[in-house]
């Protein structure tokens, strides 16, 4: 799934301080940018944890 940058600064706004240092550290080892570590993690949440699908009845 590809998120929107809106997407990915909701998650940073929401992320304590530790967090966002701890993304920082991990887009710095690995050199990789901070929107795709966010991406990335957003990804694996999705996967672990998915969101119910919805069908909707025509009555």
């Amino acid at each position: 799934m590809k998120y929107s940058v809106q997407e990915l600064r909701e998650v940073l706004s929401l992320a304590t301080p530790e967090q966002v240092a701890e993304l920082r550290a991990i887009s710095e080892v690995f050199n990789i940018p901070l929107d795709e570590v966010c991406a990335e993690l957003l990804t694996l949440i999705d996967t672990h944890y998915p969101m119910p699908k919805f069908q909707f009845s025509v009555n």
